[in-house]
């Protein structure tokens, strides 16, 4: 390679100015371009498979994805096709396993030649979840859309462990065939959850939780989701935020079982529930939010655990 052959000053000065992806492919080239291209600093934290499209992206913890490789066409043909011989009359059914098992290369050479961490993050549409990663467990996971597919969600969530969090465009119409898989996850956030049902509540064992355009709860079962809570459910629970009805105040409650305590606010069609660790109720009750700019518009986030929303 011509690059190795002038100084390495010279050639640390020829790197810096190289895209992302272009640093990605030299880094591909042998075990010497490897190493000269992690001497570049990049502020990318985490890989995105995004089955949706086809690519591979890169993000800072908290802001989209950035796309980095595409791996297939936009057409994004199936899994499977047809073999034909006019001559002999002959056709077979073929399956193209090389489309699940693309992904998770090109993420496992990113994450190295980067020093990206290797945790696995999926965005994938939710009716076509036979293009997902051939892989058992993942970090954090993005179902785009609605599946009326029953079966193969069961599936899916029944084979795939999630050991972080799971975001939802829609809440599964038929919640209770895969209640388990679903509400056992620790970060939960669903961006229309007019399928979700007041007495869906009992069910969840989650960390933190975020529940928009949540219609179908209403106030009696968010009294009922307390009681549990003082009766002591939900033991790993830290916070539940379903933006329902509009309600307006809050209070501090104790558990008199174990003394932990908790804050319930409404405020307008918001209902939070937080659960705090100190012995103390905190001065500051407000949840963490953080203001970012996304495509030249200013976007409130709200962080629940590690998870930015």
């Amino acid at each position: 390679m011509n690059l190795f052959k002038i100084p390495y000053l010279a050639q640390l000065n020829i790197i810096k100015q190289l895209e992302f992806h272009e640093l990605f492919l030299l880094g591909l080239c042998s075990r010497r371009s490897k190493n000269l291209a992690q001497c570049v600093n990049h502020k990318f934290d985490a890989t995105v498979i995004d089955v949706i499209d086809g690519c591979l992206q890169v993000q800072s913890t908290g802001l989209e994805g950035n796309d980095v490789v595409k791996w297939a066409s936009m057409d994004n043909p199936g899994d499977d096709g047809w073999l034909y011989d006019e001559v002999t009359d002959w056709e077979r059914k073929i399956e193209f396993e090389f489309k699940k098992k693309i992904s998770l290369a090109t993420h496992s050479a990113l994450c190295d030649i980067s020093n990206i961490s290797p945790i696995l993050q999926v965005m994938c549409s939710m009716d076509r979840l036979w293009e997902f990663p051939d892989v058992d467990e993942i970090d954090n996971f993005y179902g785009y859309g609605i599946s009326n597919d029953i079966q193969e969600l069961l599936q899916f969530f029944n084979r795939v462990t999630i050991r972080n969090s799971v975001r939802l465009t829609d809440w599964p119409s038929f919640f209770y065939d895969i209640s388990f898989p679903l509400a056992s996850v620790d970060h939960l956030y669903v961006e229309n959850s007019r399928e979700l049902a007041g007495r869906h509540l009992e069910f969840f064992d989650v960390r933190s939780a975020l529940f928009c355009k949540a219609r179908g709860v209403e106030d009696h079962h968010v009294i009922n989701f307390i009681r549990l809570w003082l009766d002591g459910s939900f033991e790993k629970l830290e916070s539940m935020w379903i933006m329902m009805g509009a309600t307006q105040n809050g209070v501090d409650i104790e558990r008199p079982s174990d003394g932990r305590l908790a804050t319930i606010v409404f405020e307008g069609e918001q209902f939070r529930f937080f659960v705090w660790k100190e012995s103390r109720f905190p001065e500051q009750l407000e949840p963490i939010t953080l203001r970012m700019e996304v495509e030249g518009r200013e976007k409130t986030v709200f962080v629940l655990g590690k998870t930015y929303f």
